[in-house]
């Protein structure tokens, strides 16, 4: 399935990352560019209980829309191309009850949360 493909590639490159951060904390950093990248890549700008919207086939009779942690999305079969995965930010009040919508559980979801303790959760990440 490419979206747990991407979110495990995506998750994967995020801590290597982080590992390099960590070893190299004491470098200066002299290019700007560079600097800007390392401030990014400290953020913290996804993790493994940011909300995400996966996409499947968009525009035909079978479609599909599903949302979920990066982590429990990863586990949905979206079926065959073509997939999108969206990565949401800090939501709004609107965003919220659209979102509700296409609120999607996985059988393998290990922890029992509702949607209200999840955006709760993703929105306090990006306080």
């Amino acid at each position: 399935d490419q979206i747990a493909q991407i979110i495990t590639e995506a998750l994967e490159i995020n801590n290597n990352q982080k590992n390099q951060i960590n070893e190299n904390e004491n470098d200066p950093i002299e290019n700007p560019i560079d600097r800007q990248i390392n401030q990014l890549l400290q953020s913290k700008v996804v993790d493994e209980n940011t909300l995400c919207v996966g996409l499947a086939r968009v525009g035909r009779e079978d479609q599909l829309i599903c949302v979920n942690t990066v982590k429990n999305l990863a586990n949905i079969d979206m079926g065959a191309p073509l997939h999108s995965l969206i990565v949401a930010g800090k939501l709004h009040p609107l965003e919220i009850d659209f979102l509700k919508l296409f609120y999607t559980k996985n059988e393998n979801q290990k922890i029992d949360i509702n949607f209200e303790e999840l955006v709760e959760l993703h929105n306090k990440f990006y306080l």
